[in-house]
């Protein structure tokens, strides 16, 4: 898989799907348990879990806008090609 450069979908969920079910390409976002989780943008297929703030303190910043996300700051996974990138209305930042 290519890395991207934005997802093709957000999906708003009550709980997270199982991880099996993860499509490529769209961020999942829970605000009751207060967690965001995609597939690992670099194209490795891995899973990147974000926690939430305030559910987390030492978690993300989560802004929705017409069904826009935007995470800060940076996400920096230990995923196999090394994925570091932000999420700014749905677009893929690389750093």
């Amino acid at each position: 898989m290519d890395r991207l450069d934005k997802f093709e979908r957000v999906e708003f969920v009550e709980y997270m799907p199982d991880p099996t079910e993860y499509e490529w390409g769209v961020l999942y976002i829970s605000i009751p348990f207060g967690l965001a989780i995609c597939l690992c943008p670099d194209g490795s297929g891995y899973p990147a879990v974000m926690p939430l703030k305030p559910r987390d303190p030492q978690g993300w910043d989560y802004e929705e806008e017409n069904g826009k996300v935007t995470l800060s700051p940076s996400i920096a996974t230990n995923c196999p090609n090394g994925g570091h990138f932000y999420i700014k209305k749905n677009k893929i930042v690389w750093v």
